[in-house]
């Protein structure tokens, strides 16, 4: 089932909107579903930084001069 929203939008984001919809011939829904699918998945990823954090608080953590040394070992190209 899809769902209608309204969307309050500025004077001059609608022009751009309608231009858009006109230069690609898509229609203007198209447009703000694919908007808001992208907003969504950037929302909704996960957050590296909080990742990072709870690795810390776990304890998952790697010494500097284990890296270096697997640097080391890896061929170059």
């Amino acid at each position: 089932m899809t769902a209608v929203v309204s969307l309050p939008l500025e004077p001059e984001q609608f022009k751009r909107l309608q231009h858009l919809a006109q230069m690609t011939r898509r229609d203007q829904a198209w447009h703000l579903r694919q908007a808001l699918n992208r907003y969504l998945e950037q929302q909704t990823a996960p957050d590296p930084v909080e990742e990072g954090l709870a690795d810390v608080r776990a304890g998952r953590l790697l010494d500097l001069s284990d890296i270096e040394a697997k640097w080391r070992q890896t061929p170059t190209c």
